[in-house]
């Protein structure tokens, strides 16, 4: 089975739930040796089968395995299923009232695409933030037995959205076939990259004013130690504010962060400089 699909947006990168919110199109590809077709069109468009065809298909079903609910596809009124003509045909015998074109099943392929709005979950190592680059992954395998008998090939991929989402771009994206366990599962992975404007904007230029402001105390006279360590207490408040706000705003782990080393050292300034 061919798999291709076509990535029309990221719209949520959420941290905190460990959330990747993406909308989609997914086409298979694949053929049918059981099956006979009549009259196909060259334009593949007119080769689209009805509900009542649908249901005399056989179908592969995908399961999206990093969902909460392990979703799976769907063929509905949503799905569209048309048939390629590619292999030669033969015509019907002088019996048949109608002089119609049989195609055989393992030469003509049969496609099957919809659109999908799923959200996959996604571990962010954020051991690096805010120089970190993070990997999502969207992972589809066979439904039940179906992988006894057929095997999942990457295809096409296509990403049609804009690169840039949140405080993140799309810097690199690639679909492969993994095979677990006698199991093929199709991978498509998306690599993020962090944008730093905002943040430096937000963090580290407070920090490094508030510290400058801490360190020129140290060119006070000694007759103003009052007024030394009310502004380097104030620049010790301002900063542990600071530090909670990014604390807050990160998802909590078990080690510590780029972002809060720096910040621990931005609070031990101003608390050296009153010793």
């Amino acid at each position: 089975i061919d798999v291709s699909a076509d990535i029309i947006s990221i719209l949520d990168i959420d941290e905190i739930s460990s959330i990747f919110q993406v909308q989609f199109f997914v086409h298979f590809k694949w053929y049918d040796s059981r099956l006979t077709y009549y009259n196909l069109k060259n334009d593949t468009g007119l080769n689209t089968l009805s509900p009542e065809e649908k249901q005399q298909l056989w179908i592969p079903v995908l399961v999206f395995d990093n969902t909460e609910n392990k979703l799976s596809t769907v063929v509905d009124e949503d799905s569209i299923i048309t048939v390629s003509k590619k292999g030669n045909y033969t015509l019907s015998t002088m019996q048949d009232v109608e002089n119609r074109q049989f195609f055989k099943g393992d030469e003509n392929s049969i496609t099957l695409s919809r659109f999908y709005n799923i959200r996959f979950l996604c571990n962010y190592e954020m051991q690096w933030y805010p120089f970190d680059v993070q990997s999502c992954t969207l992972k589809l395998s066979m439904k039940g037995k179906s992988s006894d008998f057929a095997r999942l090939r990457a295809d096409v991929l296509q990403y049609l959205g804009i690169l840039e989402v949140n405080q993140y771009i799309v810097d690199f994206y690639s679909m492969s076939v993994v095979e677990e366990f006698n199991k093929s599962t199709l991978e498509i992975n998306i690599i993020l990259g962090r944008r730093l404007l905002t943040i430096i904007l937000t963090t580290f230029v407070p920090t490094v004013l508030l510290n400058m402001i801490s360190y020129s105390t140290n060119h006070f006279k000694a007759f103003f130690f009052e007024a030394i360590v009310t502004v380097n207490l104030t620049s010790m408040l301002v900063l542990t504010t600071l530090c909670i706000n990014v604390s807050n705003s990160l998802p909590p782990t078990s080690y510590i962060k780029m972002i809060d080393v720096y910040l621990i050292f931005s609070l031990l300034i101003p608390f050296v400089e009153v010793l």
